[in-house]
């Protein structure tokens, strides 16, 4: 299944009130969108600690200088392959996944636990 694919099974199994074609195109005009045969994200720039509700909304965008994670709204395929594409480097990092809480690691633990051959090495639909 490719990684678009697999986004939008993720979206009918626990997103069922939302489109992702209406979410890919807010992101694409509010935050970012990457896209390659082997994974796709959808993400903005927020502040860590913000309100669930702003970083929950991808019309919201953070100002630049306040901001200091990248939050991961859908992803799909490797997620080791996604740190090369990130437009520029901050400190953390930050996904929920099917309704649990938002989780912090920062980019520089992401990396060491895909270097060392954890479950985020191996692919999967989210983070």
């Amino acid at each position: 299944m490719s990684p678009i694919d697999e986004l939008q099974s993720i979206y009918s199994r626990y997103c069922p009130t939302r489109s992702l074609e209406v979410d890919m195109g807010l992101f694409i005009r509010y935050g970012y969108v990457i896209a390659t045969p082997e994974f796709v994200v959808m993400g903005k720039a927020i502040k860590k600690g913000a309100k669930w509700e702003l970083i929950n909304d991808p019309t919201y965008v953070f100002a630049t200088a306040a901001t200091d994670t990248w939050f991961v709204s859908a992803f799909a395929g490797h997620q080791k392959d996604f740190l090369a594409f990130l437009p520029y480097e901050m400190k953390w990092l930050a996904w929920q996944r099917r309704g649990a809480g938002l989780r912090y690691w920062t980019l520089q633990h992401f990396r060491t636990r895909c270097e060392i051959k954890t479950p985020c090495s191996t692919g999967g639909s989210s983070l």
